[in-house]
């Protein structure tokens, strides 16, 4: 169990940060600079100071933590590996990320654009992720 875990929190990251570069950091940049953009201007929008180290390393917490608790969960959870994947992603997109989300669109001066773009894009990864780690774990 120890070795599908880690190698699926490492497939898992390798996704995770490739999909993260290839949106946030290439395809949709676009999105950041919708106004308004005053709530951005010192974090995203400012790469400087290690933002994209920083970022690497947090998806790479984010993954293992996520392999763990399907590791722990995939027993209940229904159907082959594919569909549990599907599942485990949409509740851990659900509640780790829509949630807390909602707080942090409320809080802060976003444009409407980039609010829509992150609940897709993190619904899309959280998913995708999800179908990752399930794939090492056989029906």
């Amino acid at each position: 169990m120890i070795k599908k875990t880690i190698k699926a929190w490492l497939a898992s990251a390798v996704f995770f940060n490739l999909w993260s570069l290839i949106t946030c950091g290439w395809l949709f940049r676009w999105v950041y600079f919708a106004e308004p953009t005053e709530a951005l201007r010192r974090g995203v929008l400012s790469l400087s100071d290690g933002f994209f180290g920083l970022s690497f390393l947090n998806n790479l917490i984010l993954t293992g933590a996520f392999s763990f608790i399907y590791a722990l969960t995939e027993k209940i959870l229904p159907g082959g590996r594919f569909r549990k994947g599907l599942i485990f992603g949409f509740f851990i997109w659900l509640v780790s990320w829509l949630l807390p989300f909602m707080r942090f669109v409320i809080s802060l001066n976003l444009s409407i654009a980039l609010s829509v773009y992150w609940c897709m894009n993190g619904l899309a990864v959280y998913v995708l992720t999800g179908v990752v780690i399930g794939f090492f774990y056989e029906d």
